[in-house]
C-alpha cells in the first residue's frame, strides 16, 4: 500500500482497517464507470402515479421507523396495484423479514419460487433470486427474468451484485454497465458504480458518484435509511482516504445514528481526527466506540495504533492490544482471527524491545 503524499505512514496504518469498510463485499477490481449521464428509465418496475407514490412513501417511513405493522397496512394498500414494481416487492420481503426468524425467511423464499415458476415474470424472477440460498439458484432465476424481459435493469444488477460478490470484477463490470444502460439512475446499480470506483482506488470519481448519489436519492422511497446513512459513512470514509478530513468530519458531525452504525461512524471520526493531527480528539472518538459497542474490534486497533504512533504511549497501546487478543479468542471467524494475528505481533514486538533495552538481546 503506498502512502499519499501528504499524508504520513502512521495515519496511512489506522485508516487501513476503516478502509475494509468499504471492502468487506467487493474487495478490489478496476471499473470503467463513471457517472451516468443517460435518460431516466420509469418502467413498470419502477412506476407509480402520485397517490400510490405517497402510500409507497409511508410504508418506507413506517418501515425505517420498526413499525413494521403501519408499513405491512401501507403496502397492502400499493402491491395489487402495481404487482411488478420491485421497489415495493422488495420492501415487501423486507417487512416479512424484519423478525430474523430463519423459518420465516424460508417460508417466504419458498413461496417466492413458486410464484416465479408458477407465472413466471421478471419481477418475480428476480424477487425470488434475492432469497435464494445459493449463487447459482439466484443467477438461473435472474438470467431467466432477462430472457423474460432483456430490458430489465433490475435484473441485470443482481447479476452484477452477485459477480462483485464472486470477486469475477470482468462480469461485475459488463453486468453493471448494461444495468445502467437500460436505467442510469436505479439506485442500487448507482450505488454498486461508486463502490467499485472507490474500490479501484478511484477516490475522487468515487467521492462524486456518492455525493451524486446522496442528493439524488434522499426522498427515493427504494431506498432504506440505513443504506442512505451507509452510504454517508462510505462517502465520510472517502473524504479521510483523500485528505480530506474536514469534510468527512463536517459530515458526520450532521449524522444522528444508532447502533452499529454509530459506532462505525465514531470510528470515522478517529480517523478523520487523526488525519487532521488531532489525536487526542481521535481517541476521545475511538473511547466513545468502545463504549458503544465493547465487543467491536476496529476502535480497539484504532486506541492501539493511536497510543503507540501519535501519543507515546506504549503502555496504553500495549493494553489496547491485549484486550483486542483477548476479545478475538472467542471469535472464530477470519476477521477476528486476523485481528488477533495483529495484536499479538504487536505485542511480541514490544517484547522484544523490552528485553533489547535490557541488554538480554543482540
Amino acid at each position: 500500500m503506498n502512502a499519499p503524499r501528504g499524508l504520513s505512514w502512521r495515519t496511512v496504518s489506522a485508516l487501513a482497517p476503516l478502509a475494509l469498510g468499504l471492502s468487506l463485499v467487493l474487495g478490489a477490481c478496476a471499473s470503467p464507470f463513471a457517472r451516468p449521464g443517460g435518460v431516466r428509465v420509469v418502467s413498470v418496475y419502477d412506476e407509480l402515479n402520485a397517490a400510490l407514490t405517497e402510500r409507497y412513501g409511508v410504508a418506507r417511513r413506517a418501515f425505517d421507523s420498526g413499525d413494521f405493522a403501519a408499513a405491512r397496512i401501507a403496502l397492502a394498500d400499493v402491491l395489487p396495484a402495481a404487482p411488478e414494481h420491485l421497489g415495493l416487492g422488495i420492501l415487501a420481503q423486507e417487512v416479512e423479514l424484519a423478525s430474523g426468524d430463519a423459518a420465516v425467511r424460508d417460508a417466504l423464499a419458498a413461496r417466492e419460487l413458486e410464484a416465479s415458476e408458477a407465472a413466471p415474470t421478471a419481477a418475480r424472477c428476480v424477487l425470488a433470486a434475492r432469497l435464494a440460498r445459493e449463487p447459482a439458484a439466484a443467477r438461473t432465476l435472474l438470467v431467466r427474468a432477462l430472457e423474460l424481459d432483456p430490458r430489465c435493469a433490475w435484473a441485470r444488477y443482481g447479476l452484477a451484485h452477485l459477480a462483485a460478490r464472486a470477486g469475477d470484477w470482468a462480469e461485475a463490470d459488463t453486468e453493471l454497465e448494461l444495468a445502467l444502460e437500460l436505467d442510469a439512475f436505479l439506485p442500487a446499480a448507482r450505488r454498486l458504480e461508486a463502490m467499485l470506483l472507490a474500490r479501484d482506488g478511484r477516490r475522487r470519481e468515487a467521492i462524486g458518484a456518492f455525493e451524486s448519489w446522496l442528493e439524488d436519492v434522499v426522498d427515493d422511497p427504494r431506498v432504506a435509511l440505513r443504506e442512505f446513512a451507509e452510504a454517508q459513512l462510505d462517502l465520510a470514509t472517502l473524504y479521510v482516504l483523500d485528505q480530506d478530513p474536514d469534510a468527512a468530519r463536517e459530515l458526520l458531525t450532521r449524522l444522528t445514528l444508532e447502533g452499529d452504525l454509530a459506532v462505525r461512524a465514531l470510528c470515522v471520526l478517529a480517523a478523520a481526527e487523526q488525519g487532521a493531527e488531532r489525536p487526542n480528539e481521535a481517541l476521545h472518538a475511538t473511547r466513545a466506540a468502545e463504549e458503544l459497542a465493547p465487543d467491536v474490534a476496529l476502535p480497539w486497533v484504532q486506541e492501539a495504533i493511536l497510543r503507540q504512533s501519535w501519543l507515546d504511549d506504549p503502555e496504553g497501546a500495549e493494553a489496547a492490544w491485549r484486550r483486542l487478543l483477548a476479545s478475538s479468542q472467542s471469535g472464530g471467524d477470519l476477521g477476528r482471527v486476523l485481528l488477533a494475528m495483529r495484536a499479538r505481533l504487536a505485542l511480541e514486538r514490544a517484547e522484544r524491545r523490552r528485553e533489547r533495552a535490557k541488554g538480554s538481546l543482540p
